[in-house]
């Protein structure tokens, strides 16, 4: 997939990912995923991330995808740690633009810390355009903490079981998982 990124694909058997120590998601703003894929009712498995990195991340299966179809997937013992500024993640994609996700789960959990922006979703983290998302379920447990020395807005702290922020079409989903959030610092929290 990373060396096609506007391919179609189908999965034919389960994936276990848990040889990577840390997963590297797939596509990127510059070179977003454009292709389709199909998980066709099979699991990916055990997909961990790890970021402590001072910069803009963007973790998920995929980070970027434009003008996609995602569907059937099953992202099951994910483990994702993250450490950043900003961040902005979800278990299917990080970033949707005029994409459609459609009957996916994902379960497992994230743990978000971040010390100016944050946009976590279950399923994906932020969506724009004529983005769709339907039939997808979280089971994930979501912990996200943002440690900060300015006020908190609703424009850089968004955490949601589904999706974190969006103008997308939203319907048939559900969550299922905890969402805790805490923020550390000033009591200016607004």
């Amino acid at each position: 997939i990373r060396n096609n990124l506007t391919g179609k694909y189908i999965l034919m058997n389960d994936i276990d990912l848990s040889v990577y120590e840390n997963w590297e998601p797939i596509g990127s703003s510059e070179t977003p995923f454009k292709g389709e894929i199909d998980g066709n009712k099979f699991l990916i498995k055990s997909l961990k991330i790890i970021q402590n990195e001072k910069q803009n991340i963007y973790a998920g299966f995929f980070a970027y995808c434009q003008n996609s179809l995602i569907k059937n997937i099953s992202i099951i013992d994910f483990d994702m740690q993250t450490n950043s500024e900003k961040i902005t993640a979800g278990i299917i994609a990080a970033t949707i633009e005029d994409s459609k996700i459609s009957n996916c789960i994902v379960s497992g959990t994230m743990n978000i810390n971040s010390s100016d922006r944050m946009v976590v979703g279950g399923i994906v983290g932020t969506a724009s355009g004529h983005s769709v998302i339907n039939r997808c379920k979280n089971l994930s447990n979501i912990s996200t903490c943002m440690e900060y020395t300015k006020a908190i807005s609703i424009y850089n702290y968004c955490v949601g079981g589904i999706i974190g922020s969006s103008n997308a079409s939203v319907s048939e989903c559900s969550n299922h998982g905890n969402i805790e959030t805490t923020a550390d610092g000033k009591e200016n929290l607004y």
